[in-house]
């Protein structure tokens, strides 16, 4: 016999059978998003309400990958726990900046325009 094959009891194998489906439907339930990922968005979809959908899907996931690398996760969806708490005040920061960056700006075009009569 090849030294590749594994024989198994009709008693293993419908075992591992079980053991696999049991898996696999466990992983089907199992939200594909954590609920601080859904927060994070839903903070950037009111904060960027105005911002042209395509852009905002872009800050979006420029988060995503900030998100990852600060915390340590290879993908968000195991952005969880103690993880997914410094991730939200992460952005709610980096959002505030934003906000006061943009504000500014925006003073000093308008003190720049220059009026005529």
């Amino acid at each position: 016999m090849d030294a590749n094959y594994i024989v198994l009891t009709p008693e293993k194998y419908e075992e591992l059978k079980a053991q696999l489906k049991k898996d696999l439907q466990e992983e089907q339930v199992q939200p594909s998003y954590s609920s601080d990922w859904e927060k994070i968005k839903a903070m950037v979809e009111d904060k960027f309400s105005d911002t042209y959908g395509p852009y905002r899907y872009q800050i979006i996931q420029g988060l995503s990958a900030v998100i990852r690398c600060g915390v340590g996760i290879s993908q968000i969806r195991y952005l969880h726990g103690d993880a997914g708490k410094q991730a939200v005040e992460m952005v709610s920061e980096i959002i505030e900046r934003l906000e006061v960056i943009g504000n500014t700006l925006r003073e000093e075009k308008s003190s720049q325009r220059v009026f005529r009569s």
